[in-house]
C-alpha cells in the first residue's frame, strides 16, 4: 500500500511539474494543464489498481458523478465561474428507485441435497479447474449446480502484475511459492425467477468492465474479512454507489466481514 501510495504521489507530482513547464515555455496558465490533469487521472490505474475516483466528493451531493459533469467542476475551477458551471453541472434525477424481488441473507449451508429446491442459492467459493485455481461463484437453483468465473482480478491480491522475472520471485519469496489465479473472458449472467443479474465477486463490482451494456441488476458478493478493521469496507461501498449512479444498476451486495446493503441509483439500504 506504501508503494501504491508513493506511485500515485508520483503521479501528481509529474503532473503538477507539467503544467509549470507548460505555463513557462507556453504562456498557458498552468492551472488550466492542472484541469486536464484532474480531468485525466481517473483513467491512471497502476497495476490495475481503479480505486481514485475524484467524482466520489460529488457522489452524495447536488453534483452529478458523469464524465461531463466532473468536467464542468473542473471547469469551474480552471474558469473562476462556480456558480454558473455549478447549476449546470446539478444532477436532476428524481427517478422511482426500484428493486427486484430479492432478499439478501448472510448464511453458511452445508451442501447436503434438496437445499435449493425452494429458494436459489448464490455462494461465493475457489474453483480448481484441472491445476488452475480461479475464485469463483456457484449457483445452486433447482437441484442443480453452475460455477461462474471470476473476469477482474485483484493485483497482488490474486495474481502479479509484475513483470515475470520480478513476479515470480515475488511469489516465492512473499507468497510462498503461491501461483496466480486466472481469469476468464466472458462476464457471467444468471436468472432467478424473471429477473436476469450481472455475476460480480468483490472487486469485480467496483470495476467499469462488469457494468458493460448496462445491467439492470448486479448480485455482488465480498469477503471483506481480510481488511478489518479498515476503511476498506467504506471505500468499497462509496465506488459501488459510483458506478451504481453512473450505470443505472441495482446492486445486492451480500458481505462477510461488515453489513450488505443493497444500492441503487447510488443510495445505499443496509440489510440484516
Amino acid at each position: 500500500m506504501i508503494g501504491i501510495g508513493l506511485i500515485e504521489g508520483f503521479i501528481f507530482l509529474f503532473g503538477s511539474k507539467v503544467a509549470i513547464l507548460a505555463q513557462r515555455y507556453l504562456k498557458i496558465p498552468a492551472v488550466f494543464w492542472l484541469a486536464l490533469f484532474l480531468l485525466g487521472v481517473n483513467y491512471i490505474t497502476p497495476f490495475g489498481f481503479d480505486w481514485f475516483r475524484l467524482q466520489l466528493l460529488f457522489l452524495h451531493s447536488y453534483l452529478g458523478v458523469s464524465f461531463w459533469q466532473f468536467g464542468i467542476v473542473i471547469s469551474a475551477i480552471e474558469s473562476r465561474a462556480k456558480s454558473i458551471a455549478t447549476n449546470v453541472a446539478f444532477f436532476l434525477d428524481n427517478e422511482d428507485i426500484y428493486y427486484a424481488d430479492l432478499t439478501i441473507k448472510d448464511t453458511s449451508i452445508s451442501f447436503e441435497n434438496s437445499k435449493s429446491q425452494d429458494i436459489t442459492i448464490v455462494i461465493g467459493a475457489l474453483y480448481w479447474d484441472e491445476g488452475t485455481p480461479r475464485n469463483s461463484t456457484y449457483l445452486f437453483k433447482a437441484g442443480d449446480s453452475t460455477a461462474m468465473h471470476k473476469v477482474v482480478l485483484v493485483p497482488f491480491g490474486e495474481y502479479n502484475p509484475l513483470p515475470k522475472f520480478i513476479g515470480d520471485w515475488v511469489n516465492k519469496i512473499i507468497y510462498n511459492d503461491g501461483v496466480d489465479y486466472k481469469p476468464v473472458e466472458k462476464i457471467s449472467d444468471y436468472q432467478i425467477g424473471e429477473t436476469t443479474y450481472r455475476n460480480a465477486i468483490c472487486f469485480e463490482a467496483t470495476n467499469p468492465k462488469m457494468y458493460a451494456n448496462n445491467p439492470k441488476f448486479m448480485i455482488a458478493i465480498s469477503n471483506n474479512k481480510w481488511f478489518t478493521p479498515s476503511i476498506e469496507p467504506t471505500l468499497q461501498h462509496l465506488i459501488i454507489e459510483y458506478y451504481s449512479l453512473l450505470y443505472g444498476t441495482t446492486i445486492y451486495h451480500a458481505i462477510n466481514g461488515s453489513p450488505s446493503y443493497i444500492t441503487s441509483e447510488g443510495k445505499s439500504t443496509f440489510v440484516e
